[in-house]
């Protein structure tokens, strides 16, 4: 009995272990990438920084043609489409457009937040001083 015991506590603790490698519960999240002038970011990706880190996740969406994205969370070698639900700092990178050095990364200045359950239908504006 000792011995069940301790083999089922010892699974308990790996499937436990297991959870924390889950992608945590997101919510959709799709939107629009636009210049100050409303023209659409035509290529590159959207990146999400949790502002209070409590979930070791990576956020991403590819930016279309027409300045069109999805987000999707990825944590380990798992992956959910959306968000968590939160507060984050965005970075748009953009693609090379010259074949030149690539833009820097914009930082937009405020952050958004993603609410639970809820669609969001984001549109991310870049700041006047980038073309």
């Amino acid at each position: 009995m000792r011995r069940l015991m301790g083999a089922l506590a010892a699974a308990l603790v790996l499937l436990a272990g297991c959870r924390g490698d889950a992608v945590p519960k997101t919510a959709p999240v799709k939107g629009k990438v636009v210049f100050a002038t409303g023209a659409p970011l035509t290529g590159g990706v959207v990146q999400l920084e949790p502002s209070a880190v409590t979930e070791t996740v990576s956020v991403t969406g590819t930016i279309g043609a027409d300045g069109s994205f999805s987000l999707k969370t990825y944590r380990n070698k798992q992956q959910a489409d959306g968000a968590p639900p939160g507060e984050y700092k965005v970075t748009i990178i953009r693609l090379i457009t010259d074949g030149n050095k690539p833009p820097d990364p914009v930082t937009l200045p405020k952050p958004i937040t993603i609410p639970a359950g809820g669609n969001s239908d984001l549109t991310l504006t870049l700041p006047e001083n980038v073309r």
